[in-house]
């Protein structure tokens, strides 16, 4: 009777250490022990570092494109990130797109891959400080930490 017992415990035991270091348990709708799923092989770990969370009216570099429904909201990003914005380009002309003041953000000119006067446009953050992207009636504000 005693290894019997034994042998309870160590079944669901086992389950627990499986699930808690990542493993899958076999079902008839997941893969199951050594296989991968449809199409997209084994899960990648991440080895990214855990990022401060946004504050309440911020959004976090996560979603790198700034779009027109982005209008009045204010961004956070680190010295290198890099951000795109696009925006309707007959009523918000690329060419009537300004930072103020300049030097926070910088324009990367290889990164309009539908020319120079063509959204979308990408920007990369330069240094710690504060900056509005505006045109015409769009703004946004863009926060830049170190």
């Amino acid at each position: 009777m005693a290894p019997r017992r034994r042998h309870r415990l160590l079944v669901p035991l086992m389950v627990t250490m499986m699930l808690a270091s990542g493993c899958a348990v076999g079902s008839s709708t997941s893969p199951g022990l050594g296989q991968s799923g449809p199409a997209h092989g084994p899960a990648a770990l991440s080895t990214a570092t855990p990022q401060e969370p946004p504050v309440v009216g911020e959004r976090s570099t996560d979603a790198s494109g700034i779009a027109l429904s982005d209008g009045g909201r204010t961004f956070t990003y680190r010295v290198t990130d890099r951000f795109s914005v696009s925006l309707d380009r007959t009523r918000y002309p690329v060419r009537t797109l300004t930072l103020t003041p300049t030097g926070i953000v910088g324009l990367v000119s290889n990164g309009s891959i539908n020319g120079p006067d063509d959204y979308p446009v990408m920007f990369e953050a330069v240094q710690p400080g504060e900056c509005l992207l505006e045109n015409r009636d769009f703004r946004v504000r863009i926060v830049v930490k170190p």
